[in-house]
This record gives C-alpha cells, structure tokens and sequence, in this order.
C-alpha cells in the first residue's frame, strides 16, 4: 500500500498512474493472467493469509484484466490511474491492490522490505498543478511536479518586501525576485531541482523544489 497522504499538491491533476513491480521468483518463464483488485478494507501483513484475505471478502472492484510474460528480473507494469484518483478524492478508501491469479505459472514481486532496494515496488504517478513555497516558517519540503513546465508560486506572508533566489545544485542562480509583503510572484521553471531561498526577518529560509 503506498500512502499518498501529504504527497500530492491539492491542485495536483493526475494524468497517469502505474504500478511497477519487479519479479522475484517465477517456476518458469510463462504467461500469468488475473485480475488486479482494489482492496475495500484495513488490513496488516502479519494477519493476511490466502485464506482470510481473498477477492470476494476485502475486494470492491477489478481495476485491470492482466495478461503479462512472466520472467524473473522482469518490470511489470500495471496502469492504476483510475484508482489513484479515487485514492485522491478519498484517501480513506486507500488500502491498496490485491492481485487474483486466475491461471499460469506461480510467482513472486519484491517487497518493499526487500534489501534490492532499488527493485522495490514503485507507484509512479504523472500529475500536473502548482508547487506553492511560503517564506512564513523555517521548513524544508519536497515538492513533486511531473509536468514539462511549473509554474511556481513564491508568496510572501509577511508585511515587508523579502528577497528570494532560485539556484540549481550547482550553486548558480537563475532568477532573483522581490516579493512584498502579503503577496505572490509567479515564476515558470522547466523540469528540475532547485533551491528557493528566502532572505528576511527571522532569517533564510531554504526549500527544495523538484521539477520532473
């Protein structure tokens, strides 16, 4: 289960959404067909069985028919975006996916405690909206934007004009604005990551955003 809580942008408008998985075990390399379900109730790893846990009692819904050439290393890959939108307007119902094999050879995905960090599970997701950065607190936050071009928005809560600059990894920098107070400047960036820095009262204020 991926928890999307905080992750995206209010504004956020998810234009896509896939599940990847990586094969860890499979008897031989074979066409695996079943159904991928979106899970209806809470569950923990430790208390789920075969047995306890099935598609007709903690399943609402097929999200997807699968049909996929199984082989161990394999990426698979598995279009949710119709749920992730349902997980957005209502992060209650976010208790993940469970996969029903129907026939084929039996295999296995790696975990997301697995030590191969990099083949652990991966919800990937493609949205587009607005990255908001506040010089009002002493944070630093993560910010994800997967459109091509983001506007972002600098707004200043305070009462007095505070400088703010934005810089690549590399130190140098690329715009440098003045925002007065109780106001918002938007700039536009293309993909990337960056640093927005704020020189005011009580001091600097340095956030990073990322831009894919």
């Amino acid at each position: 289960m991926f928890d999307l809580t905080g992750k995206l942008p209010k504004d956020a408008a998810v234009t896509s959404a896939s599940l990847e998985l990586s094969e860890s075990w499979i008897n031989k390399d074979a066409a695996v067909n079943g159904t991928l379900n979106k899970i209806s109730r809470s569950w923990t790893p430790g208390s789920v069985t075969w047995k306890n846990f099935t598609p007709q009692n903690s399943t609402s819904k097929v999200v997807l028919n699968l049909k996929f050439q199984g082989s161990v290393g394999n990426w698979d890959k598995f279009d949710i975006t119709s749920v992730v939108k349902e997980w957005q307007a209502a992060p209650a119902t976010n208790f993940g996916v469970l996969f029903d094999k129907s026939s084929g050879d039996d295999l296995s995905w790696v975990s997301e405690k697995s030590s191969l960090t990099s083949r652990r599970p991966k919800l990937v997701i493609n949205y587009s909206g607005t990255a908001i950065v506040s010089n009002s607190k002493h944070l630093q936050s993560a910010i994800q934007i997967t459109n091509k071009r983001c506007g972002i928005e600098i707004r200043n809560n305070g009462s007095m004009p505070v400088r703010h600059t934005v810089t690549d990894l590399k130190g140098r920098t690329l715009k440098s604005i003045i925002v007065q107070g109780k106001s918002t400047r938007a700039l536009e960036l293309v993909s990337g990551t960056y640093l927005v820095q704020s020189w005011g009262v009580p001091g600097k204020n340095t956030r990073i955003v990322h831009i894919n």
